[in-house]
């Protein structure tokens, strides 16, 4: 599969600070297979070895527009967004993600793994607000997250690909 390579060949080269040669991979990777949406969670990981969680958040989103039933973008997307202190927005993923995949057990202990989310169907259904992952002002101090406060650690999760045999690049989580 040579988009699935060229894309690894651009990650490799994202995070060894080649930006030149990994847009250029990334982007045959893309002409190669365009119809392949998955291939877009390439340019979430190139923003993510740049630091850039805005621009990796608007590549997840992107992802997430064309394959709104799919997982794994929806997920990588909720990761980017807590990354980024943006945890309305990242519950919003989860909260549809798990609505949508609430009986995948394996996801919804990812999710509450990264997360420390775990609504019961009641909640996920009923849509009255928000279920609180950490208060929208919380910041990394606050207690009850991962290392002592509600963000991910970059690496700690988030981004981590495996090439997908026929169905371009998927996040690794067992089961999806």
């Amino acid at each position: 599969d040579y988009a699935g390579a060229l894309g690894l060949m651009g990650l490799i080269h994202a995070a060894h600070g080649r930006l030149e040669e990994a847009q250029a991979a990334i982007t045959r990777a893309e002409q190669l297979e365009p119809r392949d949406p998955h291939l877009g969670l390439l340019w979430v990981q190139y923003h993510i070895a740049q630091n850039d969680l805005v621009a990796a958040a608007e590549a997840a989103e992107a992802v997430v527009e064309r394959v709104p039933a799919d997982p794994q973008p929806r997920l990588m997307a909720a990761q980017v967004l807590w990354e980024d202190a943006r945890y309305d927005e990242a519950t919003a993923h989860l909260r549809e993600l798990l609505r949508r995949h609430g009986d995948n057990d394996q996801l919804r202990e990812v999710v509450r793994q990264l997360f420390e989310y775990d609504p019961t169907a009641e909640e996920l259904a009923a849509e009255a607000g928000p279920t609180a992952l950490a208060s929208a002002d919380a910041g990394p101090e606050a207690e009850g997250g991962l290392d002592g406060g509600p963000r991910l650690q970059m690496g700690k999760g988030l981004g981590k690909i495996r090439l997908g045999g026929g169905s371009g690049f998927q996040l690794n989580v067992p089961g999806l």
